[in-house]
């Protein structure tokens, strides 16, 4: 699955490609593609994955919380397919 999405800190948004693949979810920003700077994430290192409301407005984001506790957002046209999948190869 890929879809294009927003990498989200509440100020700053970066642009990209979030990859979910049968391994991991893997995040590529727009303006870095040909860098190392990248997000990856396997499915046993995620603690939780769920809805994120933008400005309190729509479901528009997920939330990816790692076991290390860090969170990602991401923002996204319909991203209830994304969670479904995470939330499913995460098991």
């Amino acid at each position: 699955m890929v879809v294009p999405a927003i990498l989200w800190d509440g100020l700053k948004k970066l642009n990209g490609t979030l990859y979910v693949t049968e391994l991991s979810v893997d995040y590529v920003l727009q303006d870095f593609s040909d860098t190392n700077l990248e997000f990856s994430l396997k499915y046993d290192e995620i603690a939780a994955v769920e809805y994120h409301k933008i400005y309190d407005l729509n479901l528009l984001g997920i939330q990816i919380t790692a076991k290390s506790g860090r969170q990602n957002i991401f923002v996204m046209d319909a991203p209830s397919e994304i969670l479904k999948t995470i939330e499913k190869r995460k098991r």
